[in-house]
């Protein structure tokens, strides 16, 4: 069975998401490998010069792009999940498999590579399965993980405004959860720390909106929340008028996606980058950078041994999706609707 949106489009996975998946990972790499590892501890250094150092330094928003495309899917899935915890195992079978051993990895691995700079403790990697509370202890197992912190919190957070409200009232919880959040960073930056979904909720809210408008059920209280991030982005970004074109720009293309302007970028190199984006986030950083490195002090050029690091992460996550993150994803959906027959019954888009 499939949900139909008012343009005709199904609710199963939407090929032209997974071009701006492809796009959000790609940035994210290019500002971790040309950038970011350039102004962080340790030896390696690949700094391409300007302009590519400039232009590869606001990489780091196609995270926020990531936040984005969240705030569209999970609305799509809270629709067919028919409770809170229908929901949630289909958000750990989800991502849980590939970040486990995605962690085991790069916890190996870099021990292995001897990169001293991103080596985390046997307590690091032993409570990384408990990843809603990491922002409370120890380190996380790769930097990058970060951001499935704030995912899970997004997951709690508008699972239950969701499942309390029900769809006629969501609109409204989202905008005082969205009221709250903008208290907060204004008066208690220790709980945005700590709560650092509280910092990204005008994201997932664009999301939101963005998927009550492709769905034909946009609402004046859609157009309130929507607003609100847009004020908030704004508000809190006026300082940096670069950054604020930028999250501009995701947002038009967002627009045009849903408006049916964008079939063009469903093309096959961008699908297979979407398809395994989640496996190469989680593994794109700390092991090539390691490999990067190690390669290095055994004598090959930069010229030489960037395209390998990189190349190394991409056939891993290309790996890891087919074998790990897919089978693994189904076995336990499959596992749940044994548990609980009635549950499942729709599928719902990753």
């Amino acid at each position: 069975m499939q949900a139909v949106g008012a343009n005709g489009a199904s609710t199963e996975r939407i090929a032209v998401l997974d071009s701006f998946r492809a796009l959000a990972i790609v940035s994210v790499v290019l500002f971790h490998t040309f950038y970011y590892v350039n102004h962080s501890p340790g030896e390696l250094r690949i700094d391409l010069g300007e302009p590519w150092s400039t232009i590869f330094s606001y990489g780091f928003l196609g995270v926020e792009f990531f936040f984005i495309i969240s705030g569209f899917v999970i609305f799509m899935t809270l629709r067919t999940a028919p409770t809170f915890t229908d929901f949630a195992w289909r958000r750990f079978a989800r991502i849980y498999p590939a970040y486990l051993l995605s962690a085991a990895i790069i916890w190996l691995g870099v021990r292995a590579l001897g990169y001293e700079v991103y080596q985390r403790s046997v307590y690091d990697l032993l409570v990384a399965p408990a990843i809603w509370t990491l922002p409370f202890h120890g380190a996380l197992v790769s930097g990058v993980f970060w951001t499935l912190v704030v995912e899970v919190q997004f997951y709690f957070l508008i699972g239950v405004i969701f499942y309390t409200c029900k769809d006629r009232w969501f609109g409204v919880g989202w905008l005082l959860l969205s009221l709250v959040c903008i208290i907060c960073q204004l008066f208690s930056p220790y709980l945005v720390a700590r709560l650092s979904i509280l910092g990204f909720v005008p994201f997932f809210t664009a999301g939101i909106c963005f998927n009550r408008l492709y769905h034909g059920d946009f609402k004046l209280i859609d157009a309130v929340c929507g607003l609100v991030a847009f004020g908030t982005f704004v508000y809190f970004w006026r300082s940096k008028p670069e950054l604020l074109f930028i999250v501009f720009g995701m947002l038009v293309l967002f627009l045009l996606f849903v408006l049916g302007k964008l079939p063009f970028l469903a093309v096959e190199p961008l699908l297979f980058l979407g398809g395994i984006s989640y496996s190469w986030y989680l593994l794109h950083f700390e092991l090539p950078i390691a490999l990067i490195w190690r390669l290095q002090k055994a004598g090959f050029p930069l010229i030489a041994a960037v395209p390998m690091g990189l190349a190394s992460a991409l056939v891993l996550a290309a790996a890891m999706m087919r074998w790990i993150e897919q089978p693994a994803k189904t076995a336990l959906n499959l596992l749940y609707r044994r548990w609980r027959p009635r549950d499942l019954a729709v599928s719902a888009p990753a």
